[in-house]
This record gives structure tokens, sequence and C-alpha cells, in this order.
């Protein structure tokens, strides 16, 4: 029988009174690439931090791999799932290698040195995200695109099945938004699940093969990104009016066009839904 990699079940959770995700139910298959999407505040950061277990839910439950997440020791989630967020503040002077290598940590047993494998896989991960060339550097000292492209790495070098990312491309510019997602994409078709929030819905479309659209904490829509990406869900959830046309020359994606915002101002292009 096939075990569902990541799946959640009559999820929620609240902060306090205010209800953040309300009853979610969820599968993701291996060989995915799923983008979250959905207006500022919607929940998609928060379901993300569900499915990773760093938070628990205040109802229902997440299974990875057929079993409750809650049984798993956070040691062995880490060797399954790896997350890469959405920005992070280092507190000590690590070397961009340093933390590249913090991958291998779930792999490892307590004091034991890198392998020649270890070693290969974090050389593997650098050369993937363009950052050999910066090995040594304080990663403090690094712009927030290079920080996130380092963050990348240390999942890649990671190795789990499953990666859960929070804005994956933001502070990238644009060659490297392309080459980190193009690279999750290699990563789904060799076997991965890769689980996105995103926020560029023209990029989410071309890549993601499936998009879940979340408003006020629940799944306002899911499908193929031109089963979601609607004029209707831009307007109702996004509060744009557009028009959406299919890339032409076969490429995989739509291209969404905003004509004006629901406050009646005027757009030329809608790249960001915040």
């Amino acid at each position: 029988m096939k075990t569902t990699p990541l799946a959640c079940s009559n999820l929620a959770f609240d902060y306090g009174k205010q209800q953040v995700i309300n009853n979610i139910n969820l599968n993701f298959e291996k060989g995915e690439f799923v983008g979250l999407i959905g207006p500022n505040g919607a929940g998609k950061s928060t379901l993300l931090n569900l499915l990773m277990g760093m938070i628990k839910p205040t109802e229902g439950y997440v299974n990875l791999s057929g079993q409750p997440l809650k049984q798993y020791k956070q040691r062995d989630i880490a060797r399954q799932i790896s997350l890469v967020p959405q920005d992070v503040s280092i507190d000590y002077a690590f070397s961009v290698r340093e933390i590249v290598a913090m991958g291998r940590n779930p792999h490892l047993g307590p004091f034991q040195p890198e392998t020649k494998r270890d070693r290969e896989l974090i050389h593997l991960a650098m050369e993937k995200t363009d950052l050999l060339q910066m090995d040594s550097r304080n990663v403090n000292q690094l712009s927030g695109g290079e920080r996130q492209r380092v963050f990348i790495a240390r999942a890649i070098a990671q190795e789990a099945p499953i990666l859960l990312m929070d804005e994956p491309t933001a502070n990238l510019d644009l060659c490297h938004q392309l080459e980190v997602l193009s690279l999750v994409k290699a990563l789904t078709e060799e076997g991965q699940l890769a689980i996105s929030a995103i926020h560029d819905l023209e990029l989410a479309s071309r890549f993601c093969d499936r998009l879940i659209l979340i408003h006020e904490g629940k799944i306002a829509a899911q499908g193929s990104p031109s089963q979601v990406l609607t004029k209707e869900n831009l307007y109702r959830f996004f509060a744009i009016e557009a028009e959406i046309e299919a890339y032409a020359h076969g490429e995989n994606g739509i291209r969404v066009t905003a004509l004006r915002s629901c406050n009646g101002h005027s757009s030329t292009n809608l790249k960001r839904n915040d």
C-alpha cells in the first residue's frame, strides 16, 4: 500500500483567541512541487511550521510517512524534512561553509567528524547554489539574497526527501530566482517533495505542479496553476482585476497582468501579491 510522504487532517492552529489555520486537509505526494499562495497574513508560514513540527496544532494532526508527526523525535524529523526559512539572523560569525555543513548534522552522531561523503554533499550543495567562491565568508556579511542561497544550500546538503520553503526567492535577483526554482524543480523531478510559500504568482505558476490558495487560514482553492489563478480568484482574494494568458511556445505557467486594484488604482504588471 502506497504511503503518502506528508499529510495533514483537520489541522487548526490558534494564536490566543485568533484562529490562524482552520480545518486544513491536505495530502502531498512524492515528486510534487506545491506552491502555497495567498494574501499576507493568510497563514502560509504557520502552515509550514505546523508541517515541520515547529509548532503544535490546536486541533488535528500531521502525518509523516504514515506516522503521526508528534511520535518523531526532532532529529528524526530533520532526516526527512528540511526547511528554508524566510529570514534568519545569525548570532555568531559562522562561515558560509559552516552553515551549509549544518545540513549534515541530523546524519552525524555526537562529535562525529564529517565523512568523505558529507564533504562531497556539502560541496555539491554549494556548487548548485553558486556559493563556492564565498565558502569562507562570514554569513553575516552577505546580502539578504546571498544569505538566502546559503540556507537553500544547507537544505540541499541535508538530503531530506521533503523540502519546505518559506519565500525562497525573497531578496533574490531575477537570475537567482530562476536558478533556485529551477533547482527545486529538478529535485522534485528526481522524486523529492517540495512545498513552498511563494509570493510571485507568475513564478509559482511556471514552476509549481499544484497551487494551494489560502485565505484567512482556510483552503480557498487548489489545483493546477490555471485552475487556481483565475480572474475570479484574483479579484476575490487578491483584490485586483487582471488578465490571464498562458505562456507561448509551450512554456509552463501563465502571465498575470493586473489592470487595476479594487481601490481603483491602475497597474500594468503583477509580479507580487503583497
